[in-house]
């Protein structure tokens, strides 16, 4: 589990405790008669916390979403290579983690479901490294399609060479998309999980006062 997520789940619990808390303190005062000029305020307050927290719910469970996402993405991609047997992309079987130490990068250490031959896939295991892996074949093609248009090479390796750059040119933006994607709502949920720990802080604080607390503006607003 993501160490945001971690860290915001006991947080958000004893945040809830603490609201029902203090929602409990004030019905009792209400039954008891005990005449309290501050409950409407308080109330609404403490309602106003609890749409808050729902809100703040919301924003990290969309970046549960994204997380989810991006590692069924990954998984999919991973589960998929080429099969130096059958030379031809087969789904495969992951049984490991792999170093090439040539290209540098961690790849996986697989095998294929048609054929069973094992082999290290041919790309990055995770997206931090595949982006970069990206740029470089990118690079490379690039290269290669310069020294391709002097002639050296036929119009049709020259289609296949472009065909091929284009599409890991898409590969790329489709995962740097995805990586925006995450970082905004990634930010959110930072920002989300700070305000629950204030909101948390603030009630511990009222429930120590004994309910004689002032609005936190910060908080409310």
């Amino acid at each position: 589990m993501d160490e945001l997520i971690k860290y915001y789940t006991p947080i958000r619990k004893q945040t809830l405790q603490l609201l029902d808390y203090h929602l409990k303190c004030l019905n009792e005062t209400l039954i008891s008669g005990i005449p309290d000029a501050e409950y409407d305020r308080k109330l609404d307050h403490l309602n106003h916390l609890k749409e808050m927290l729902t809100g703040y719910d919301f924003i990290v469970d969309g970046y549960k979403g994204i997380e989810k996402r991006f590692a069924d993405n990954l998984l999919i991609i991973r589960q998929n290579s080429l099969c130096p047997q059958c030379n031809l992309h087969q789904t495969v079987e992951i049984l490991g983690v792999s170093k090439n130490e040539v290209l540098n990068i961690t790849c996986d250490w697989v095998k294929c479901t048609i054929c069973s031959t094992e082999f290290q896939s041919q790309y990055p295991n995770n997206w931090k490294e595949r982006i970069v892996f990206y740029s470089d074949i990118i690079r490379l093609f690039s290269e290669h399609l310069e020294e391709a248009k002097k002639g050296k090479f036929s119009k049709a390796f020259l289609k296949q060479l472009k065909k091929m750059m284009d599409y890991i040119i898409d590969l790329k933006n489709d995962q740097l998309k995805l990586h925006d994607d995450e970082t905004i709502i990634k930010n959110a949920a930072q920002d989300a999980v700070e305000k629950v720990e204030s909101m948390r802080d603030h009630l511990l604080m009222a429930k120590l006062k004994g309910m004689n607390w002032n609005d936190n503006k910060e908080i409310i607003n």
